[in-house]
């Protein structure tokens, strides 16, 4: 139940962020990915009953049909929402690398472990050219942050798959 409300935070505010600062800023300065946009926005407005159905499902715990059945419909959705944004966004943000400006200690640790979280499962050589692209006080923050995020899911799925992901590769 604790990762769960860990990975329902992350990702609200991670669209939020998306709904409210980022595609409209993209919106103004590339148009032609209005359409792209506006499917992003759809699938956010969706999302929201799913997580809903999903913290019903997970407060059944010790139950894990309904929460399977939730995450699974999850799933179904994120897959290709995160396609869709690997494809068409995130390669015209990364020529502007660096951390976004944060005000406290606090912002920067939670931005820290999120991005942390975010690379779970990718394989250590497209991590290496990740990191090679991160400003110091990120780099130097992230071995501990991952090592948290590597024992955590230890602790809470057991057996953890290999990283392999190969997405997310600058310069591709």
């Amino acid at each position: 139940m604790e990762e769960w409300q860990r990975y329902r935070a992350t990702l609200h505010g991670h669209h939020e962020a998306e709904d409210t600062r980022m595609f409209p800023a993209l919106r103004r300065h590339r148009p032609e990915l209005d359409s792209v946009i506006e499917q992003l926005l759809a699938e956010h407005r969706r999302l929201e009953p799913l997580l809903e159905q999903a913290d019903q499902a997970f407060a059944r715990l010790p139950e894990t049909g309904p929460a399977l059945a939730a995450l699974a419909a999850l799933d179904a959705l994120l897959d290709p929402h995160f396609e869709l944004e690997e494809r068409e966004i995130v390669p015209l943000l990364r020529p502007f690398g660096g951390l976004p400006p944060v005000a406290t200690e606090e912002e920067l640790v939670l931005f820290v472990e999120h991005f942390a979280w975010s690379c779970e499962g990718v394989a250590p050589d497209v991590l290496s050219q990740i990191d090679a692209s991160l400003p110091d006080v990120l780099r130097a923050r992230m071995p501990a942050a991952r090592a948290n995020i590597a024992a955590r899911s230890q602790r809470v799925w057991g057996a953890v798959s290999p990283a392999t992901s190969r997405t997310s590769i600058p310069g591709h």
